[in-house]
């Protein structure tokens, strides 16, 4: 465990960092990988955020107050289960900062590695449409 005065010190050399020494060199670095900081990426990244969002608001309401099964609605989950399905193969191609070294991880086996370690499962049980094998079932 670290001492509340290592972690200060991680935070200051953090900060002391300038824009060159966060940046990677290009040199090597595949051409289909996604630096973190990407501005495109960001963005991406806040619209996830905001289906999220969206979806823990609506799908506690469409359970607790509708009764029919609307079909735009299958539409909109459909797009958000396409949505998140892309941001599974971007995320597999997205570098991360270790948090040791606090070095930008351009490696694709680690990338991949540090995924499948960490919110894959996760993120791929969202997209299991699981009200369609339900249904299916039931029919």
């Amino acid at each position: 465990m670290f001492s509340r005065a290592q972690d200060y010190t991680q935070i200051n050399r953090l900060s002391s960092l300038n824009t060159d020494e966060l940046t990677l060199e290009t040199k090597g670095l595949s051409k289909y990988l996604i630096r973190q900081s990407n501005a495109l990426k960001v963005i991406w990244d806040l619209f996830i955020l905001l289906e999220l969002i969206f979806i823990s608001i609506l799908v506690p309401y469409r359970i607790a107050y509708e009764t029919s099964e609307n079909h735009n609605w299958s539409i909109v989950y459909y797009f958000i289960d396409v949505c998140f399905g892309i941001d599974i193969l971007l995320t597999f191609n997205t570098t991360y900062i270790n948090q040791g070294s606090y070095n930008e991880i351009t490696d694709r086996k680690e990338i991949i590695l540090n995924y499948l370690q960490g919110w894959f499962c996760f993120d791929l049980l969202a997209i299991v449409p699981f009200d369609t094998f339900i249904s299916s079932k039931a029919d």
